[in-house]
């Protein structure tokens, strides 16, 4: 799914939860991603979303459509889920 979509159709951000501000950009540059990086450090935000039994701790991929709403949440990285999900949306 790399580079298969354009920046005007998708848009991805990194969200660190439960790390202070430090840690989170030090593993950012460790990692040399140029993404956007948002901080959930009370953890709120990621005990928000709606995720049924079975889900791994981390990484959470939840799809959000142009007007906010949560339109797929993956307890994995799937991209064969994903993709179909990301197209259907870009397409509305």
């Amino acid at each position: 799914m790399r580079g298969r979509f354009s920046e005007e159709e998708l848009t991805v951000w990194l969200v660190n939860t439960g790390d202070r501000a430090e840690v989170a950009y030090r593993f950012v540059e460790e990692a040399r991603s140029s993404l956007p990086v948002l901080l959930d450090e009370s953890g709120e935000q990621y005990r928000a979303v709606p995720r049924g039994p079975g889900f791994a701790p981390f990484p959470v991929n939840v799809l959000i459509d142009k007007r906010g709403v949560i339109r797929g949440v993956y307890g994995q990285y799937d991209a064969g889920a994903m993709e179909p999900v990301i197209e259907a949306l870009i397409a509305e």
